[in-house]
């Protein structure tokens, strides 16, 4: 006879699978990607984007140049602030990081336009194998990623990735 149990919460359940406390700091902080162009607006969000955590409490953002650098190094202290305002208490960071770094990977889809478009596949460029696996991927965005992927792949070579 089966037991009725109440479900675990995945947090709960995350803690057992995952020793240590590190990951109650860095699990909740997540939102930050989600919600990186609310926190800095659309148009900062094109030429920025969080990319790892330096130390326990600070955040290393990658910008598109010099200039986009020196404008969110003066708007750090709000940056950090509506940051913080998303975290709970123990995730709070102190420190955010700005390095130039190439962000051509970002492609913030204006939010007006809520079509979706199928994306090409550039037959020439990929062989038989590569266009059949990528026709077996049913979501149109997950499988736009991996054309851009195999595209740059074949375009920069694979020990750049």
């Amino acid at each position: 006879m089966k037991e009725n149990k109440k479900p675990t919460e995945l947090s709960g359940l995350f803690g057992q699978i995952v020793p240590g406390k590190r990951w109650r700091i860095y699990y909740p902080r997540k939102v930050i990607w989600k919600k990186w162009p609310e926190i800095v607006g659309e148009a900062v969000a094109k030429v920025s984007w969080p990319l790892y955590f330096r130390d326990i409490n600070g955040l290393v953002v990658g910008v598109k140049d010099n200039l986009w650098m020196q404008q969110l190094s003066y708007e750090r202290v709000m940056i950090l602030k509506k940051i913080n305002e998303l975290l709970p208490e123990h995730s709070k960071l102190k420190e955010i990081y700005f390095k130039i770094e190439d962000i051509s990977f970002l492609q913030i889809k204006d939010n007006k336009s809520k079509k979706k478009d199928k994306p090409r596949l550039l037959t020439a460029t990929f062989n038989k194998y590569e266009i059949e696996s990528l026709n077996k991927i049913k979501d149109q965005e997950l499988k736009a990623s991996f054309q851009r992927l195999l595209k740059n792949i074949k375009e920069k070579g694979p020990e750049n990735y």
